[in-house]
């Protein structure tokens, strides 16, 4: 696909949630590989939301998110610690057939935050 400015890499967010007893907790946005054209363009709003999440102009909205994710699951007697966002970004290839993409990278981009007896 044509594009003046293509995307250098790909980024998959993931929210991670560690609990007193140890466990964790992973959440990330449904993923759209393999899925029928009709299901994936239903999902796509996720993709999209996921992208404006890790941009700069949203960091302010991501403690929003963590918020939201602490209210969504019943921890029972087993309480978050603590919740993180998470970046793991894979470069891209370049255009040349033995060129090959550098490692992935994960990155924290909101947390620790403190959860509460959420």
């Amino acid at each position: 696909m044509f594009a003046p400015d293509p995307p250098q890499a790909s980024h998959v967010l993931r929210a991670v949630i560690t609990l007193r007893s140890g466990r964790a907790i992973v959440w990330e946005p449904p993923a759209m590989q393999g899925l029928p054209a009709w299901r994936a363009l239903r999902a796509f709003r996720y993709r999209e939301y996921a992208s404006t999440m890790l941009s700069e102009a949203a960091a302010p909205c991501r403690p929003a998110l963590v918020e939201y994710l602490l209210r969504k699951y019943d921890f029972g007697d087993d309480p978050p610690r603590h919740a993180f966002l998470v970046c793991e970004r894979a470069p891209a290839a370049g255009p040349r057939a033995g060129d090959r993409p550098a490692p992935a990278e994960t990155l924290v981009v909101h947390g620790p935050a403190i959860g509460g007896g959420a």
